[in-house]
């Protein structure tokens, strides 16, 4: 079974917020894609990086691939087959989900070896 991933326009950023901070204008009335997570002690958000000012702590210059697929569907393994062949390539990646959508994140420069890798595992990367 080949997996269809989307590989998203944007570069993005992991940026660390105060957990007092609410998620910032910028991003919240953006059309690009964010995920904010939220604990007793910090606060992270995951946007296109063009957003967040470059004098706030961020990780940078991730790209990342979505792919579709809701948590109703159950899709078992779906991480793991598109991360196992990232990690045997030494690739870091990060992951986050929405309910409908998976997001996988490589940095900007294992990018090539990283679609080069998922293409050798049957997984199609479209733009």
């Amino acid at each position: 079974m080949s997996i269809n991933l989307k590989l998203l326009p944007s570069v993005y950023c992991v940026a660390k917020l105060s957990p007092a901070d609410d998620i910032p204008v910028s991003v919240s009335e953006s059309s690009e894609f964010y995920s904010f997570s939220k604990s007793s002690d910090e606060a992270s958000i995951l946007c296109a990086q063009s957003l967040i000012s470059n004098n706030i702590v961020a990780d940078r210059d991730w790209r990342l691939f979505q792919y579709k697929g809701s948590i109703e569907d159950n899709i078992v393994g779906m991480v793991a087959r598109i991360a196992q062949p990232l990690a045997d390539s030494g690739i870091s990646v990060i992951v986050t989900t929405t309910y409908d959508s998976g997001f996988f994140g490589v940095k900007v420069s294992d990018l090539e070896q990283a679609i080069e890798a998922m293409r050798h595992n049957s997984i199609i990367i479209g733009i």
